[in-house]
């Protein structure tokens, strides 16, 4: 099920209020492009719902924040990372995640290291507790996702999943264009390419 304002609704009826019912007539288009665009923005707002973070810590047995279970979501796959880093890899800005990291810190959670390589850059990674509820909060999101996908034919799963990297590559290659003249690079991600959710940089806090 599908959340909005804190309340479930259906996702077989919801739509996004930002999504406008047809493309303005001056903008290119193609067939499915505005089904597509809309299940992305309900997908988005499934994943920043604070009350489905509720349910899935409880569902996981842990009492956390949606933002500090987002930051040990990110450290699960044990990669010890620079502050800055984690931020991009958890789509926050660099001071909601320091705050992240000084409170599970001081849950014994996570520890905080200097580079040996640049002292004044810092390293985070999990502790044996942070390990243990990361594969908490991983392994309840793996399941609800296997049990969502139960009624799929293997041949759907795996058309999906190739789909979906093509759709996250093809986002990731594509410029924004520019309307009215208008349109510079501050919405491009590291690296160059085109970031395909600028506004999943702004604070979680």
């Amino acid at each position: 099920m599908n959340a909005r304002d804190g309340a479930f609704v259906d996702p077989a009826t919801a739509q996004s209020p930002s999504m406008p019912s047809q493309a303005p007539e001056h903008q290119a288009s193609l067939d499915g492009v505005t089904e597509i665009a809309a299940a992305l923005a309900r997908i988005k707002q499934l994943q920043s719902s604070r009350r489905v973070a509720v349910i899935m810590n409880a569902a996981a047995g842990v009492e956390l924040s949606q933002q500090e279970a987002q930051v040990l979501r990110t450290l699960a796959d044990g990669i010890v990372r620079p502050v800055a880093e984690l931020a991009r890899a958890a789509h926050m800005d660099v001071g909601a995640v320091s705050r992240q990291i000084r409170a599970l810190d001081e849950r014994s959670l996570v520890t905080r290291s200097p580079s040996p390589d640049n002292g004044s850059v810092v390293l985070v990674e999990l502790t044996s507790a942070g390990r243990a509820v990361a594969t908490r909060l991983v392994t309840v999101a793996h399941r609800h996702l296997v049990q969502s996908l139960a009624g799929w034919t293997e041949s759907d799963r795996r058309r999906m999943g190739h789909l979906l990297i093509r759709l996250v590559d093809d986002l990731q290659r594509t410029p924004y264009p520019a309307v009215d003249g208008r349109g510079d690079d501050r919405d491009r991600a590291p690296g160059g390419v085109p970031d395909p959710c600028p506004s999943e940089r702004m604070s979680r806090s």
